[in-house]
């Protein structure tokens, strides 16, 4: 639902898991989405990493909500870290704001 809330009708958006995508696949991606609920620290930290060394495009993690755990993230590489707390309106809101920060830098 996020994805198309972020206008999933003007654009193409392709929606794989972690353990799919090979580093090629993500050196071609406009904006990630990582749904890191179910993933330890380490995990997230090891998959930032893994992902960042194939592209700079605008990463978002969605977590829990803790300080360590986002501090770990935002360490890592991601752009943004999003609490599964947090509303719907102020997640599109990060993720546009993520993305248009990027498009800015390029």
């Amino acid at each position: 639902m996020l994805l198309r809330l972020l206008g999933g009708e003007q654009r193409r958006f392709r929606a794989s898991t972690l353990a799919t995508p090979k580093l090629e696949e993500l050196a071609n991606c406009d904006f990630i989405l990582l749904d890191a609920f179910s993933m330890t620290s380490l995990e997230v930290q090891e998959a930032i990493a893994w992902m960042r060394s194939a592209t700079l495009a605008p990463l978002v993690v969605l977590s829990v909500r803790d300080p360590a755990y986002e501090i770990a993230a935002l360490q890592a590489g991601a752009d943004a870290v999003i609490a599964f707390s947090e509303s719907l309106e102020v997640s599109l809101a990060l993720c546009r704001a993520t993305i248009r920060r990027r498009n800015r830098e390029l």
